[in-house]
């Protein structure tokens, strides 16, 4: 693996503002697409970082580099993954499960030993399981933390498929 800056550290002074999380970052893998013009980096963080993060250093490489793209897919150190996590991971279950959209809202997340369980706000836990939502959560936690996590979707007890059909017809 090599450090950040020692593949990038011609773009140092435009990447700056990113410099506590860039230092110690390391390239795993570089995969570069020439018919796309687009770049993959694999990279490890010591340090949690949001997505936005992650686009903006992404676009900054991409423009330096001129070419089409550059995706990062971040890698952390297990023992990051906490509860510090989990607006992000919210972020990106409403991004990629476009139906999780309301769902995700005020959810909160417990992490013990080799499970996460995802407790929504409200109601919504079959239309989340019939989207994938906890398989994508266990390959998001993978691919970002190399964790292998059983994940279970549970709900507010009185927010049944029943009650949900019920609200909706009061609001028609």
């Amino acid at each position: 693996m090599r450090g950040f800056y020692e593949l990038f550290g011609a773009y140092r002074d435009r990447l700056t503002r990113y410099d506590k999380a860039s230092k110690d970052a390391k390239i795993i893998k570089v995969v570069l697409i020439k018919d796309t013009g687009k770049l993959t980096l694999d990279v490890s963080f010591s340090l949690l970082m949001s997505e936005e993060t992650i686009d903006a250093i992404g676009k900054i490489l991409a423009s330096e580099l001129q070419i089409d793209g550059v995706k990062i897919n971040p890698v952390f150190s297990p023992e990051l993954l906490s509860n510090k996590y989990d607006a992000e991971l919210i972020k990106l279950i409403k991004t990629n499960i476009v139906v999780a959209n309301g769902f995700a809202d005020n959810c909160r997340f417990i992490y013990e030993n080799d499970r996460l369980t995802m407790i929504l706000a409200g109601g919504g836990k079959e239309i989340l399981m019939n989207a994938g939502c906890d398989k994508f959560i266990q390959n998001t936690l993978r691919e970002s933390f190399g964790v292998s996590l059983s994940v279970e979707i549970q709900q507010n007890a009185e927010s049944t498929a029943d009650s949900l059909i019920a609200k909706q017809k009061e609001i028609d």
